[in-house]
């Protein structure tokens, strides 16, 4: 369905985005199709069938009309007739979907590992000097006087804690699930914004170690970064910072009309439609609380200044 405050311009580009999906299919429906199942991504398909070149349109254009070759056009009217997709079945098109994400974070994450970047370039050494700064002073006496715990060797605390976790029917973290867990916290495909993209991480994991079954969810992986943070003495990734190109087009944004909804018979800001613009545009993808945050912050900025004789 399309959303009735879309611009001119946002507008337009779905009308050639859903003429484009039509001709796609008359022109090369099948073999479109066939790639799509195989595991190709949209953007992959447009490069494979030079779509971008061959029909004279942008890169979005082209990954959107791929889009709507597959799933089809609903609105009927003068700009685009609606017709039906080469995967009508929604159901259908989201598990091809799924397991698509699933193959692309298995082998982001594979590569990640091979090339030894980051923790997995350290010595064995190395990672566990790391971990000893993550201790407490009274973990540390604890340790030096081999109380609770720490009275038993290394290996047989090491199996108190898989006996604890087989016993709840879960599947114990190896180091190199772990290792590579830590790894793809920081790599830009695996965050959204300032923040870890868990259910990414989720999906590569159980890609790399688990045959693809769904062993490790979002939460178990919030739940292991913080504690192999804690446990390597790391600290959270710092947020991406605001470009003074980007906090312009915010404060542009937030003060068009385009960008208002009306509530109470108040005007305010559409805090969603920009955040959504920005990442369109090519800007960091951003929580709307962070976007909401930097404009009150430039308005506070601009009114001060104004008040500065």
């Amino acid at each position: 369905m399309i959303r009735e405050d879309l611009s001119s311009e946002q507008m337009g580009a779905i009308w050639r985005a859903a003429n484009l999906g039509r001709t796609l299919q008359e022109d090369c429906g099948d073999k479109l199709k066939a790639s799509y199942i195989e595991g190709k991504l949209m953007k992959e398909i447009v490069d494979e069938f030079d779509i971008q070149s061959r029909y004279h349109i942008t890169a979005h254009v082209a990954v959107r009309g791929v889009f709507y070759a597959l799933a089809g056009f609903e609105k009927d009217d003068r700009h685009c007739g609606a017709y039906e997709g080469l995967i009508p079945d929604r159901a259908e098109r989201e598990k091809i979907g799924k397991e698509h994400k699933a193959m692309v974070a298995k082998a982001k994450g594979i590569d990640i590992f091979k090339k030894r970047k980051g923790i997995h370039a350290q010595t064995l050494e190395q990672r566990k000097e790391l971990g000893h700064k993550g201790g407490s002073i009274g973990g540390q006496k604890n340790y030096q006087n081999r109380v609770g715990i720490h009275a038993q060797s290394e290996e047989g605390r090491r199996e108190a804690g898989y006996q604890a976790t087989r016993a709840k029917g879960l599947v114990v973290w190896s180091d190199a699930e772990k290792t590579l867990l830590s790894e793809l916290s920081r790599d830009p495909y695996f965050r959204r914004g300032s923040n870890a993209n868990a259910i990414r991480i989720a999906q590569a994991l159980n890609g790399t170690y688990h045959g693809g079954e769904e062993i490790r969810n979002r939460n178990a992986v919030v739940i292991a970064l913080g504690n192999r943070r804690k446990s390597l003495g790391e600290t959270t990734a710092p947020p991406v910072r605001w470009s003074d190109e980007e906090r312009k087009k915010a404060y542009s944004l937030s003060e068009s009309d385009k960008y208002k909804i009306i509530s109470n018979d108040k005007k305010k800001i559409n805090i969603k439609k920009i955040r959504d613009t920005l990442v369109e545009l090519g800007y960091p993808s951003r929580t709307r609380g962070a976007v909401k945050i930097e404009i009150d912050r430039i308005k506070r900025s601009l009114e001060e200044r104004a008040q500065t004789p």
